[in-house]
């Protein structure tokens, strides 16, 4: 239908043509007593406390668009925005359902539009010269929140028979407030309780800066959803979410309780924040969290821990994790398991990622003993490194026993610059280091221990598929074939001749002097990796000082 509008523009009475529905009749008629109302110099004040000055002569912000919005034509689209058109009745509507407007009256500019107010959306709303508006399109698909543009309509655009056609407008998107949350800090249990809502004060639109690695923060339709790890540990924690956007940035406060029941002192498991061992009791809660990352603090006495047990440790089943000894040692391990298979301080390792490192280890007298695969740090592995760890003591079994490994499947697993000492006797297959014959990488280890077996099996000093840059200055003794060194390669490996008489072995034959000399090893690396007190000692690895 036909209609005039009564406007009060500047003080004084104004006429104006429209083409629409009697909706957008009652709507212009709201805006006008609106406008009566509030005066054309008044500041308007949201809940939040942004303020708008619609009186003083403000410039247009930074990105600021002009461009000609026709009645009838197809979506414009807006950069930074969604499309939007004015429809037959006159009145600004989005391409899709889930686009709003709201206007805020009359005013003198863009600039003038400075916050987002929280009611009076529509879906329509009547398009009128000299007032500024705020647009919003919100997409639950994607539950990313709300995206907001501003609007200023300059003037009419008057077609050949003086029908309005169309309008001029000033655009600026995405429209952002400085973040504004209903709190700035926020609590969580332990174990309880660990998602929390911050709903933002003035609706924007904003992304996350930084936050602690101990929780995830994502966005929400009003605001963003943080939720915090699990504490399994005896420490409280605290940290800082810094939420953004192109207005401003703000500070968000977390903290969350320790643990009523602690597994381990601190951490959370993570690469950048291990979980800590200080404890007998915390080392034996690996075998619950296997594919965490672990590093331990202090040395670790397990003689009071293991006294009430016969059978001693239990070793850790499929460790698939990070487990950093930190060179600190664990000593009074025991293990009684005769009859049973993977046998050591870790039952197996499963995975191209699991890594056992820095682990010192004295065993009890009782030593270890098990069945098959057997060995100090890890009785058998997948795949996975060993690497930077020491054992002392005895270790035996009827098969595949080592110091370090009992066994491995393929050259995917891989040790290095370890060593070990003591005694460690098999049934068939025993080794320094690997008990195995021909699977698995062995580099820049040395062993000084008594190898043996008692039957007619392999018996090695250092043994595996690849072995590089190793020596034995142990002894070994059995019914079968005496190894020094074995591997399907062996590159630069060496052992001493003096302890040991064998017609044939892989390895260089080096008499306990020519061991002593850093001359004899060739190609091995002494600024990084050994050390040598010359004509004193046999070489030594860095790590393991």
């Amino acid at each position: 239908m036909d209609y005039f509008v009564l406007v009060v523009r500047e003080g004084h009475l104004a006429v104006t043509y429209r083409k629409a529905s009697i909706g957008t009749v009652t709507r212009l008629f709201i805006i006008l007593l609106c406008s009566c109302t509030n005066g054309d110099n008044s500041d308007i004040e949201d809940n939040g406390g942004t303020i708008i000055a619609p009186g003083k002569e403000l410039p247009d912000p930074t990105g600021t668009v002009v461009f000609n919005l026709m009645q009838g034509d197809e979506d414009t689209e807006i950069k930074g925005f969604v499309p939007i058109h004015i429809n037959n009745a006159y009145n600004f509507e989005g391409k899709y359902s889930s686009t709003y407007f709201v206007s805020l009256g009359k005013m003198k500019g863009l600039g003038n539009v400075t916050y987002v107010p929280q009611e009076g959306w529509n879906s329509t709303v009547a398009v009128m010269p000299g007032e500024g508006y705020v647009a919003r399109f919100s997409s639950s698909y994607y539950d990313s929140g709300s995206v907001y543009a501003r609007l200023y309509v300059v003037s009419e655009i008057v077609g050949t028979s003086s029908g309005v056609i169309g309008y001029k407008v000033k655009c600026q998107a995405p429209f952002e407030l400085a973040p504004k949350f209903s709190t700035n800090s926020i609590e969580c249990d332990a174990d309880e309780n660990l998602t929390k809502d911050i709903e933002f004060v003035n609706p924007t639109s904003a992304s996350v800066k930084s936050s602690p690695d101990w929780c995830t923060v994502v966005p929400t339709v009003n605001g963003f959803r943080i939720t915090a790890l699990e504490n399994i540990t005896d420490s409280e924690y605290s940290g800082s979410i810094e939420i953004e956007n192109s207005a401003g940035t703000v500070n968000i406060e977390i903290k969350q309780k320790k643990s009523a029941n602690p597994k381990f002192a601190k951490g959370r498991g993570t690469e950048k924040s291990p979980w800590v061992i200080c404890t007998p009791a915390q080392l034996n809660e690996v075998r619950n969290y296997t594919t965490g990352y672990f590093e331990v603090a202090n040395d670790i006495d397990l003689t009071p821990y293991l006294k009430a047990d016969g059978t001693g440790w239990k070793p850790i089943e499929v460790f698939n994790g990070h487990f950093d000894g930190k060179k600190h040692v664990i000593k009074g391990l025991w293990i009684s398991l005769s009859s049973v298979n993977n046998i050591g301080l870790f039952a197996k390792m499963d995975g191209n990622k699991s890594k056992i490192s820095n682990v010192h280890v004295i065993l009890d007298s009782r030593g270890i003993w098990g069945e098959r695969y057997v060995g100090g740090i890890c009785g058998y592995a997948h795949a996975g490194t060993i690497e930077g760890c020491r054992v002392e003591g005895e270790i035996k079994g009827s098969n595949n026993v080592g110091g370090i490994l009992g066994d491995c499947a393929g050259s995917s697993t891989v040790i290095s610059q370890s060593s070990s000492t003591g005694s460690f006797i098999a049934s068939a297959i025993a080794g320094g280091i690997l008990g195995s014959v021909s699977y698995g990488t062995v580099k820049n280890c040395y062993s000084d221990a008594d190898v043996r077996t008692n039957a007619s099996r392999y018996v090695m000093g250092i043994g595996g598929g690849t072995t590089s840059h190793c020596y034995f200055a142990g002894t070994i003794k059995g019914e079968g074939s005496l190894c020094p060194i074995t591997g399907n390669s062996c590159v630069a490996c060496y052992y001493n001749s003096d302890k040991i008489n064998v017609s044939s072995a892989y390895g260089m034959a080096l008499t306990t002097s020519q061991m002593k000399k850093r001359a004899s090893y060739q190609d091995w690396d002494f600024d990084k990796v050994w050390k040598i007190d010359e004509g004193k000692s046999y070489p030594k690895l860095r790590v393991l000082e």
